[in-house]
């Protein structure tokens, strides 16, 4: 019995006359017996399963992940730190970048800077044997995937070996995305320069690479209905914003502009618009970080 329910008078324990009649014991193992599953294969490593996991007495688990990640914001335009010189631009997306991998459950181990040379590209790919144990799983290059002069990733790629995965993807921003495996494994998402593309496309890819690294389920999307999608449907996917009114129905924005990221201020996901899309059609929805 549970000593609420009972009354001490010197040596005598007695039952409270209001107590309900029951048997309060907690047995050792009547939740689970030994060998009894506790979390499926691929579920993430949340709050709840490490307690349920001390709960069941189990003190160790085998886990894959967390992904890491080594992000190389590439163009000799860009510049972090220090004034802007001619022809140059702030770098408004590689301090955030962390923060958009953590979204997709990616932690960054690594942020560099690359010029745009040829040979640069060729070393940023290549991995000395000494350094394998503490390489990331992931390289985010961010710029280069388009067929300018300045452009040299995919033929980086090509000269290293890279097994090409994705190429190309027909949706407007972030066509040019390019995802690729290294000789040893290691995994790279390329991303647009353009920041709002970069953006997209990278909530659009890396969960399904984290899964993929992670042996967890393959991600599905949220959809929702979009109030105005008609107006914004074009003649290849179109990511644009997307915010939930407070009566909770979804309306897109096209951004004003694409080289930076104000057209994320306020909204709640970016939204995947297929062609011929009529107002009130499912559109499939990336949430944003808050």
């Amino acid at each position: 019995m549970r000593d609420e329910h009972v009354e001490l008078s010197d040596t005598t324990l007695s039952r409270r006359p209001d107590a309900p009649v029951r048997d309060d014991t907690r047995r050792r193992g009547e939740n689970w017996q030994p060998g009894a599953p506790l979390a499926e294969a691929g579920e993430p490593v949340t709050p709840a399963v490490v307690s349920v996991a001390l709960s069941g007495e189990v003190p160790e688990l085998l886990v894959r992940g967390p992904v890491t990640a080594h992000i190389v914001v590439t163009g000799d335009e860009i510049r972090r730190d220090g004034p802007l010189r001619t022809g140059q631009t702030r770098d408004s997306l590689g301090p955030v970048m962390p923060h958009f991998l953590s979204w997709c459950g990616i932690r960054t181990a690594a942020e560099s800077h690359l010029r745009d040379t040829i040979g640069g590209f060729d070393e940023l790919l290549a991995q000395p044997v000494s350094e394998a144990e503490s390489r990331p799983d992931l390289i985010v290059i961010v710029g280069a995937t388009g067929g300018g002069a300045a452009d040299h990733l995919r033929m980086a790629l090509t000269r290293c070996g890279a097994r090409l995965v994705v190429g190309r993807v027909r949706c407007r921003p972030g066509g040019s995305q390019v995802v690729a495996v290294l000789p040893d494994g290691r995994i790279v998402l390329g991303l647009p320069g353009n920041p709002f593309a970069a953006v997209g496309t990278l909530l659009m890819t890396a969960p399904a690479v984290v899964a993929a690294l992670t042996g967890a389920p393959a991600p599905i999307p949220p959809r929702a209905p979009i109030e105005n999608a008609a107006e914004l449907a074009s003649d290849a996917p179109r990511v644009v914003t997307a915010t939930r009114r407070p009566d909770g129905r979804w309306y897109a924005a096209a951004p004003v502009g694409t080289a930076h990221l104000a057209a994320l201020i306020g909204a709640d996901a970016l939204a995947i618009i297929e062609p011929a899309t009529p107002d009130g059609g499912s559109a499939e929805l990336l949430p944003l970080p808050r």
